[in-house]
């Protein structure tokens, strides 16, 4: 099986997992789609990096996160004008409920071998099975995930596989 087949296979019957500022992008702008370019932890996001997840997370199952994903982009969004936060708490807790979280104890999660080089966050995404689709925006990331054979795709990877599938999976 190719990359590419393997990929298609994911998306159609398995699981997506989006990395911490991924998943911020997706529930903030689904949120405030203005904010996505507005606010400083996804400003350097274009609208079509929002889009592209958008599709992507249509075709897929389930998608799947961990506490510490879940952790992160709240800490993330922390910085958000006061007058948003609550209503996005409130917009973030109910899209929390459509998550599958995987959820390991962190001291099993510090014995995997990228803990030391990538942290805690990322050696949990490191842990799921293999069937998981991992979207990333950490390139460095993908590639070792790739290496130790899971299907990781780097976001700014994904506006060349859509437009070379454009009418096919994504």
């Amino acid at each position: 099986m190719t990359p590419i087949d393997r990929m298609s296979a994911l998306l159609r019957d398995g699981r997506i997992l989006l990395d911490s500022n991924l998943l911020l992008l997706l529930t903030l702008g689904s949120f405030d789609r203005n904010l996505v370019l507005r606010y400083k932890r996804t400003a350097d996001f274009a609208s079509s990096d929002y889009d592209s997840l958008v599709s992507i997370i249509e075709s897929s199952r389930t998608l799947v996160t961990t506490p510490h994903i879940l952790t992160e982009v709240s800490n993330l969004a922390n910085a958000l004008p006061m007058d948003l936060k609550a209503d996005w708490s409130l917009h973030f807790a109910a899209q929390m409920e459509v998550l599958s979280e995987v959820a390991e104890e962190s001291r099993v999660v510090a014995q995997h071998e990228l803990f030391p080089e990538f942290g805690l966050t990322d050696a949990s995404i490191a842990r799921l099975t293999q069937d998981t689709l991992i979207l990333t925006q950490d390139g460095r990331l993908a590639s070792r995930l790739n290496a130790a054979s899971f299907c990781a795709l780097n976001l700014r990877d994904l506006s060349q596989i859509r437009s070379d599938f454009i009418g096919g999976i994504l």
